[in-house]
């Protein structure tokens, strides 16, 4: 068997993929596994994969990669399709939304006559061929769409009653692969290639089958023409419409493509799930090291086999070796909860469905610091396939061993430690409180976990008869039984000890439990459930929770936030929350009643963020205004349905987990303490002629008053910080730019009840 050899290349990207500490306030990134390729095109010099969710090029010679996402001009993800024209220099994306991508050199121009047509069924764009004059040719599920890649506009289109798959022209005919078999089009023909009745069936007459599914038409390098069906491949005969069969692969698996490969042609084929690669001449097998649920396949001029895969790291065939590219980044797109602490982000991958459903998520967890990233799963860590800890939805940080706290949907906790990579599991089998789920005795589900002022680890048992445990920091386990109030999930504590804790499901709310401050007695113990029949709370559906500076607790539900400033009045009854009234277009309105709240975050400056299904909203720290509203369509937010976000307030990126991926904002915001931090800074500084962008002065007392003078005394700025940051705009209370010279920063804290905390800095202006 050939040898397997792995290349580990590293170069600069297009995206400054590792680079958040550089991203100026207001800019984006997007932190996506690009370990996959799942289709591939190319140009003369460059291979260009798919991930599901952004692309990446390779040189053909030196494997340098470079990176194109959102941030970079996408407008979208979820990538079907790619497609080169050379003579254009232009790169077609397809996105399963149906919109279209044309990458020319630095300029993105998006189609999106086929998303805005009201066409019944499905429309997705499986395929594009484009041929020797820039006419491209998209295979979709209703029809054949042609589209002029010189002026950009669309041809013909011809409907049909089922998907088509491939499309390829030869020799001035056209060949459209579809579910119902071959269909054919003279060019020559004086008929409507639009009418698709026009189009000719070739089947049994032409040595076809009767009923054939093809599933990809190739043009080998002898402009010999070959098609595939699920089990055959078939060969045209030159100067006639009729096929030869060429290979039978009904007794070996289903086929998938073809390709060409040291002048030889060859098939994909999946087996047994996975896939391998056949030499049609032999029916024998390729390296079978370097596939496993392989998507295409193409060999360049350099005799170099690149293969596009659904499973982990580009692949490639160099000299009868297998070649593998890996790029850092999560293992997956997959999240469930974030949490940053100590200069790390922590990311569960999750396995948990809306309805609290296994999802048999493998990826495990991740993390993220100093630009480098850690996959930790059954693959590469022992601890986590011997103990089968799948479904990982929830992650801690223990302040007193540092270890990291894994908590799964499926087999409690792992209790690991990040440098070792060792571990200890608890469940239901273990010495632990731990509970399976009722009616489902052999899973150990976690769905909260967090830790106390007093270094307690507080974590919901979903589903068991007893589903609040607590591993004090003695390491003593205790469990307390909630009623008839089984599902808990998410849990925040505020500041008189309270747990706050979501109920899961349609029947749900919020519990809120009070262990009066002796956990090891039940006996003082008291808990009440807050739900729309007793509450502000116009549904029981709650999916966020969370406590900002104030103490006060915000409850995302199904209809907007609810905010409860109770103290010790939740368990009198007298707690029945509020809603914020805003004016939405002068019109005063509830505060996001319309949006379901999937997650909730407060940053540095006590700012509100709210994510949905429609994105994210900021609000100030009082709600009323809202500061921001980002949108997948707006903005480089990669999916509108936010999962989590998490907060690095030294830097002030917040972090969002998408249902499509991860992307991080450097914001206005950063988090602060009560006096001026010995490091505080300006950046820009000095500020160059050519920016224009926010100047930040950061390492502020929180919410400190800042004035800004030239060097004569003059005011031109005066505000407050965003938690311990302040944003300047460069001009003064006239909206003209400050010109050269150099401004003094005076900074006071603004807290009364302590000691009054200055500081003073200077910003240079080159204009």
């Amino acid at each position: 068997m050939p040898k397997l050899y792995l290349l580990l290349l590293f170069c600069t990207c297009t995206t400054s993929l590792f680079s958040q500490s550089q991203l100026a306030i207001g800019d984006w990134e997007v932190l996506l596994p690009f370990r996959v390729g799942q289709h591939l095109t190319y140009s003369d010099d460059k291979v260009f994969y798919a991930s599901e969710f952004a692309l990446m090029s390779v040189d053909k010679q030196t494997y340098e990669r470079e990176y194109i996402t959102k941030v970079d001009g996408l407008h979208d993800v979820r990538i079907t399709s790619l497609a080169y024209d050379e003579s254009t220099g232009q790169l077609l994306v397809a996105y399963d939304n149906t919109k279209l991508d044309i990458i020319q050199g630095d300029n993105y121009y998006l189609i999106t006559d086929i998303f805005e047509k009201s066409i019944l069924g499905d429309k997705t764009i499986y395929d594009i061929y484009i041929s020797d004059e820039s006419q491209a040719y998209l295979s979709t599920g209703f029809g054949i769409v042609q589209l002029d890649l010189t002026t950009r506009l669309f041809g013909f289109f011809a409907k049909t009653n089922f998907a088509v798959n491939t499309f390829v022209e030869h020799e001035g005919i056209w060949y459209a692969g579809t579910e119902d078999g071959l269909y054919t089009f003279d060019k020559s023909s004086t008929a409507n290639p639009a009418n698709f009745l026009a189009w000719t069936l070739l089947g049994a007459e032409e040595g076809l089958e009767v009923l054939y599914n093809v599933k990809d038409i190739h043009v080998d390098k002898t402009n010999t023409l070959h098609l595939c069906t699920e089990d055959r491949v078939y060969t045209k005969q030159a100067g006639s419409m009729t096929f030869d069969q060429y290979s039978d692969f009904s007794q070996i698996g289903e086929l998938n493509y073809l390709f060409d490969y040291n002048d030889k042609l060859h098939a994909c084929a999946s087996i047994n799930q996975d896939s391998e690669l056949f030499d049609l001449a032999t029916i024998s097998q390729l390296d079978q090291s370097c596939t496993d649920r392989s998507q295409g396949a193409y060999q360049d001029q350099y005799g170099t086999l690149w293969l596009a895969d659904q499973y982990q790291d580009v692949r490639f065939l160099k000299d009868g070796n297998c070649g593998r590219l890996y790029t850092e980044g999560p293992g997956s797109s997959e999240m469930s909860d974030l949490l940053f602490e100590d200069d790390t982000l922590y990311i569960a991958s999750g396995g948990v469905a809306d309805n609290f459903t296994y999802t048999f998520e493998r990826a495990g967890f991740y993390t993220y610091a100093d630009r480098d990233w850690t996959n930790h799963n059954e693959y590469n860590t022992p601890i986590i396939a011997d103990s089968a800890m799948i479904n990982v939805y929830k992650v801690a940080k223990n302040p007193i061993t540092d270890n990291l706290m894994v908590g799964t949907y499926w087999n409690g906790i792992l209790d690991f430690d990040l440098a070792t990579e060792q571990g200890e599991v608890y469940n239901q089998y273990t010495n632990s409180s731990l509970q399976g789920a009722v009616a489902d005795e052999n899973r150990t589900r976690i769905a909260g976990l967090t830790y106390d002022n007093d270094d307690n680890l507080w974590i919901s048992n979903f589903a068991s008869s007893r589903p609040l445990s607590v591993l004090t920091s003695e390491g003593i386990w205790h469990s307390f039984a909630t009623g008839n109030t089984t599902f808990l999930t998410d849990i925040v504590i505020d500041n008189l000890g309270y747990k706050w804790i979501v109920v899961g499901g349609t029947n749900g709310g919020v519990l809120v439990y009070d262990d009066a401050g002796t956990i090891a007695n039940p006996n003082d113990d008291d808990f009440f459930v807050i739900n729309s029949s007793n509450s502000e709370l116009e549904t029981n559906i709650i999916h966020s929770i969370a406590i900002d500076k104030d103490g006060d607790v915000w409850v995302g539900s199904d209809m907007g936030p609810v905010i409860f400033q109770c103290g010790s009045n939740v368990f009198a009854g007298e707690c029945q929350g509020s809603t914020r009234k805003v004016l939405q277009d002068d019109i005063p309105a509830v505060l996001l009643q319309t949006e379901s709240i999937r997650a909730l975050h407060i940053d540095g400056g006590n700012r509100k963020w709210f994510g949905t299904t429609n994105g994210v909203y900021v609000q100030t720290a009082d709600a009323n205004t809202q500061v921001h509203h980002y949108t997948s369509n707006d903005s480089p937010l990669l999916d509108n349905t936010i999962i989590d976000f998490a907060f690095d307030g030294d830097q002030g990126i917040m972090y969002i987990a998408t249902n499509s991926g991860l992307n991080a904002v450097r914001t206005e915001a950063t988090g602060a303490k009560f006096s001026h931090s010995g490091s505080a800074t300006v950046f820009p500084n000095p500020v160059e002629p050519h920016y224009d962008g926010p100047i930040a002065i950061k390492g502020l007392a929180e919410n400190a008053n800042i004035k800004i003078t030239d060097v004569n005394g003059l005011l031109v700025y005066e505000g407050e910080a965003i938690g311990g940051q302040a944003i300047w705009d460069g001009r003064d209370y006239n909206g003209t730019k400050a010109s050269t010279g150099v401004y003094l920063v005076f900074s006071s804290t603004t807290d009364t009840f302590r000691d009054a905390d200055t500081f003073v800095t200077k910003i240079m202006m080159i204009r």
